[in-house]
């Protein structure tokens, strides 16, 4: 808890920036390559006072000086997404002046996994909301989710314009695509989570089967995601997924 401190790619040369006092010094990511995204931790707050640091200059401007309730930096593209008990933010590496997304109560923000330029937001009220790096330039820049589940519950994974959402939720399971301009709807019934698209735009997506594990399912574009496959199964609970090479 000593500061905030720098050092080279081979963790030498360590150098304190500035000293600290606080509860804790938090690094959120980077917004690109000299400009650090920080918030300090108190225990009335939890994360607070959020700010961008410049790394060469070793200036710091604030963007929220009380509490947060969360917040994702992302250098590639060079964004951050942060949400106050008012209201959802976006700001750039151009433009750096936070703009507002959302007033909608946000209970945390995903780190990125992977999803081209997206941001995944968990709605108090339930449902997703996602924001990307094309705010401000089209209508793919924000969509949200078909169902208004348990955040929890659901999750989403998108390819280009087309997005695919997943629910794990007792009174609305399933999976849904949606497409501008194309109504396709529920495609799949049964609970469903950790949805990904492979290279060929069809969407896999992981089911609970009886007796526990999971079915990994797969439905194609060419059938409109209409013919839900399993293609594998797997004995254990899956936490994460992710495509090796597009593959």
């Amino acid at each position: 808890m000593s500061g905030l401190w720098s050092a080279d790619g081979q963790g030498k040369n360590a150098t304190l920036l500035y000293p600290s006092k606080s509860s804790g010094e938090e690094i959120v990511g980077w917004l690109d390559n000299t400009t650090a995204v920080l918030d300090t931790w108190t225990p009335v707050c939890g994360s607070s006072l959020l700010r961008l640091y410049d790394m060469v200059a070793r200036r710091q401007v604030v963007l929220n000086q009380g509490c947060i309730i969360a917040a994702v930096a992302k250098s590639s593209p060079g964004e951050v997404l942060f949400a106050n008990s008012k209201g959802l933010y976006i700001l750039t590496a151009d433009n750096r002046k936070p703009v507002t997304v959302s007033h909608d109560p946000v209970t945390r923000i995903d780190p990125w996994r992977g999803y081209k330029d997206v941001f995944i937001v968990r709605l108090v009220k339930g449902g997703l909301a996602t924001f990307g790096g094309s705010y401000g330039t089209g209508d793919m820049s924000q969509q949200i989710s078909p169902l208004i589940a348990p955040s929890d519950s659901l999750d989403v994974a998108e390819y280009g314009a087309i997005w695919g959402w997943t629910s794990m939720d007792d009174g609305q399971p399933g999976v849904w695509v949606s497409i501008p301009g194309t109504n396709l709807g529920q495609i799949f019934t049964g609970k469903a989570r950790l949805p990904i698209w492979d290279s060929q735009n069809n969407l896999l997506f992981f089911s609970p089967k009886d007796g526990g594990g999971y079915d990994i399912y797969l439905a194609t574009s060419n059938a409109s995601y209409k013919d839900s496959t399993v293609v594998a199964s797997i004995d254990d609970d899956v936490q994460a997924v992710a495509w090796v090479g597009g593959h």
